[in-house]
């Protein structure tokens, strides 16, 4: 009989824990499709921003105060020593290059072969040593697609879950992000996030842009917004939002 009421008791939590999945309909089985591709590849061509390819949301000048920010961040997290990025951008254009990089391991998936191949031959030219990483390397592969995503201390992406649809945002989370075991320590999202964004206004495709908050509906998540700063810029306001994967394993 004990058992019984442990069992009947603990099925709110299941339930909390498995509503955005059911809302938004979970797929693991959602992959980038060809158009949406396509559209990425004609805005990181320049599209987007001529001086930062993968967007003015690149720029080192917008991107400042996140990296003063994120570097003692990660000073406050030496159990973090790997790293994965999705989606790794265009390194040679982008803010990662003006980062004084600590000595962690790091892999940046990209979905355009394109940026890869810009991004091995920025390192190749550089050297890793003068990066300051102690490992990097970079792979294609689809977000989408958690065989495609390694495992790391901290799973990282920035500004690019606000040009998903929020049915696309929903299967990478419950997918990669949300894995008992996890699968990642720390998750890491960066992106725009405006007052009016707190509903999650939709998008229908691909490349569209919308702002994101991932502890508002649909989506209600287990995060926790660690910062913000508004860019000089654009004048927009962008939050630093960390998930920690543990947590839905204590919920079973």
């Amino acid at each position: 009989m004990p058992a019984l009421v442990c069992a009947l008791c603990s099925l709110p939590v299941l339930a909390g824990a498995l509503s955005v999945q059911t809302e938004l309909h979970r797929d693991q089985r959602r992959r980038m499709t060809p158009a949406g591709e396509k559209r990425f590849a004609e805005l990181s061509s320049g599209e987007w921003d001529n001086s930062s390819l993968s967007g003015p949301g690149s720029r080192p000048e917008v991107c400042k105060p996140f990296v003063e920010f994120f570097l003692k961040w990660l000073d406050d997290h030496k159990e973090v020593q790997s790293m994965v990025e999705v989606s790794a951008g265009h390194w040679p254009s982008g803010w990662q290059r003006f980062v004084p990089w600590p000595q962690i391991d790091y892999t940046g998936i990209d979905l355009l072969e394109s940026v890869i191949e810009a991004d091995r031959d920025y390192v190749k030219q550089r050297g890793i040593a003068d990066i300051g990483l102690h490992k990097m390397t970079f792979r294609k592969g689809d977000m989408l697609d958690d065989s495609t995503m390694p495992k790391a201390d901290l799973l990282f992406t920035k500004d690019t879950i606000i040009h998903f649809p929020n049915a696309d945002i929903a299967a990478f989370v419950n997918s990669t992000v949300i894995q008992c075991p996890p699968k990642y320590k720390y998750v890491m999202f960066v992106h725009d996030s405006r007052k009016r964004d707190k509903r999650n206004r939709d998008i229908t495709r691909f490349g569209e842009f919308h702002g994101v908050n991932l502890l508002g509906a649909p989506f209600n998540y287990k995060a926790e917004t660690i910062f913000q700063w508004r860019a000089k810029f654009d004048n927009k306001v962008r939050v630093v939002q960390l998930m920690d994967p543990a947590q839905y394993c204590h919920d079973f």
